[in-house]
């Protein structure tokens, strides 16, 4: 490849042109239809899209972290609450359609 030239973004859209977007994923807005269990709707889609399909980032559901607080270890909480049916998640569609990673919460 020769050297790249003009201002980041030339370089940016020379980079896309000759490499392409990526074909095997495609992003989502999505609705989450239930909480336990774990389902989300795609706007279009007729059905739910459930746990056996997605890969769900830790910071969407309940959980847990250590974190380390002026020397002293404390363990952080994040409770339910956060999301909740109706709310829209961020999706990454892999494998035609085989998965789908929840990234984040959207917020409109």
């Amino acid at each position: 490849m020769s050297k790249l030239e003009g201002s980041g973004g030339a370089r940016l859209i020379t980079l896309m042109r000759q490499f392409g977007r990526n074909v095997d994923s495609t992003t989502h807005i999505a609705v989450v239809t239930s909480v336990d269990p774990f389902a989300i709707r795609i706007e279009g889609d007729p059905d739910d899209i459930e746990m056996d399909s997605l890969v769900i980032m830790q910071s969407i559901l309940p959980h847990e972290r250590k974190v380390d607080i002026n020397g002293a270890e404390a363990l952080l909480t994040f409770k339910e609450g956060y999301i909740k049916p109706g709310d829209y998640v961020w999706v990454l569609e892999t494998n035609e359609g085989q998965k789908y990673h929840v990234i984040d919460k959207v917020v409109v």
